[in-house]
C-alpha cells in the first residue's frame, strides 16, 4: 500500500497477525526486504508493518525539506492508518534514528524501541568527510554495480561476505532499481544534515534495546555501548560476526531480542 505522509509517499507492507504490533524501518540503501527473515519467522506471533523509507524501495521521493522528525511523524501516520495505537519499533541505522525521534515526539505510541546498528551521534571531521563521499556516490553512481558492491562491503561482516554471498548479492542488486537522485537526497538528510541524537537519549522513557555488530565499521561497539547507557531504560547487546545489517546477518538473534522486548504474555 502507498500512503501519503509527512515524509512523502511511502510503501507499507502489512504481514502477520497477533495482539501485539511491530513496526520496522530499514537502513539507508535498503528497503523492507532487510527484514524478510523477521517477517517469515514472526508472522504467526505479531501484526507487523514494514515501511520503505522515502527514496527507497517502492516509496516515492522524500518530501521537500523533510527531516528525521518528518520521518518519525510519517510512522505515526502509518500507525493511524492501520489503527495501531502502540507498537514496538524496530529500526536499523536510519530506522533507529527514526525510532529515537518517534520516542521523543510520540512516546505514547511506542511500547519499546529496538535500535539496530544506529549512529545516534554525528561525528565531525573524517567520518563527516566519508559521509559526504557516500552521498556524492549515491547521487552520481547510485545505480552502478561498483557503488552497490561498495555499500554491501561496508554493511556486511567478513564472515557474512565469506559465507552468505547470495544474500549480499541480492542486497546489492536492489540498489539498481532505486532512483539515484531520490536515494541521495535521503542519504544527505540522514548522513549530513541531521543533528546528533545523543542529547535526547536521556529524555526517552520507553525501554530501548541497542544492538551493535562486532565488526561494524560504520558505528563502533564502544560508541553504541555509551549511547545505551544514556537511556533511562537502556539495554546493550553485541552480536558477534556481524556488521551493519544485524537483522540480515543474525536473524535468529534479532528475532529472539524482539520476542524478549515484546513478549506475547
Amino acid at each position: 500500500m502507498l500512503l501519503e505522509t509527512a515524509a512523502g509517499r511511502l510503501a507499507v507492507y502489512g504481514v502477520g497477525r497477533g495482539d501485539k504490533s511491530l513496526v520496522f524501518w530499514p537502513s539507508v540503501f535498503s528497503d523492507h526486504t532487510m527484514y524478510r527473515q523477521q517477517a517469515a519467522a514472526l508472522q504467526d506471533e505479531y501484526q507487523m508493518l514494514f515501511i520503505d523509507g522515502p527514496g527507497h524501495g517502492r516509496s516515492g521521493p522524500q518530501a521537500p525539506g523533510a527531516t528525521i522528525a518528518e520521518h518519525a511523524e510519517a510512522v505515526a501516520q502509518v500507525m493511524d492508518r492501520w489503527r495501531i495505537d502502540r507498537a514496538a519499533f524496530v529500526g536499523t541505522s536510519w530506522g533507529g534514528l527514526v525510532g529515537t525521534r518517534l520516542a521523543c515526539s510520540h512516546p505514547e505510541r511506542l511500547t519499546t524501541l529496538l535500535a539496530l546498528n544506529t549512529p545516534f551521534d554525528k561525528q565531525p571531521t573524517a567520518p563527516f568527510a566519508a559521509a559526504r563521499m557516500i552521498v556524492l556516490g549515491a547521487r552520481f553512481v547510485g545505480n552502478c554495480s561498483v557503488f552497490a558492491k561498495g555499500v554491501a562491503a561496508s554493511f556486511f561482516s567478513r564472515a557474512s561476505q565469506d559465507g552468505k554471498r547470495v544474500m549480499i548479492d541480492e542486497f546489492a542488486s536492489r540498489l539498481a532499481y532505486v532512483n539515484a537522485s531520490d536515494m541521495a537526497s535521503v542519504a544527505r538528510t540522514v548522513l549530513l544534515d541531521r543533528e546528533s541524537e545523543m542529547p535526547n537519549l536521556s529524555r526517552i522513557e520507553v525501554p530501548v534495546v541497542v544492538v551493535a555488530g562486532s565488526d561494524d565499521g560504520n558505528v563502533g561497539v564502544d560508541e553504541l555501548k555509551a549511547a545505551a547507557a544514556r537511556f533511562r531504560h537502556g539495554r546493550f547487546f553485541e552480536i558477534a560476526d556481524t556488521a551493519h545489517c544485524s537483522a540480515l546477518e543474525a536473524p535468529e538473534v534479532v528475532n529472539r531480542l524482539i520476542r524478549e522486548a515484546c513478549p506475547q504474555a
